[in-house]
């Protein structure tokens, strides 16, 4: 979602700079300054994106300067859904953090994870040596 955002926001930028730019060249070009600012902000998030997708184990971190820049650089809707699923997602090696026991075997009554070397489930009391 943010990298489409980012895309979406910096072809909208640029295309808003050059019709700002023609629209006010008489009035000091205050329309280009304006499209190169939303131009600029969204190449930012463009990159947050990429670095998102190249270090996912950051995510919540892109995704709050993802957020941020996609308030103050017009609102961009894509990279706001995109940072705020940024910052909520859990990349998948999440599950092996601390404390987490690996599977090594499955009651075959009760289905419980068990450790590796128990004779008896300690859940339903199965004699696990048959």
């Amino acid at each position: 979602m943010s990298l489409v955002g980012g895309i979406l926001g910096l072809l909208a930028g640029i295309a808003l700079g050059l019709l700002g730019a023609v629209a006010t060249f008489f009035v000091g070009g205050i329309g280009g300054i304006f499209g190169a600012y939303i131009a600029g902000v969204n190449a930012i998030i463009l990159v947050g994106a990429i670095m998102l997708y190249q270090n996912p184990n950051s995510a919540h971190t892109w995704g709050i300067i993802i957020l941020i820049l996609s308030i103050i650089g017009g609102l961009n809707i894509f990279a706001l859904i995109g940072g705020i699923l940024a910052m909520t997602w859990k990349p998948s090696g999440a599950s092996a953090a601390v404390g987490a026991q690996p599977i090594s075997r499955i009651c075959p009554q009760c289905g419980r994870v068990l450790e590796k070397d128990v004779k008896f489930c300690p859940y339903c009391g199965k004699n696990l040596e048959k």
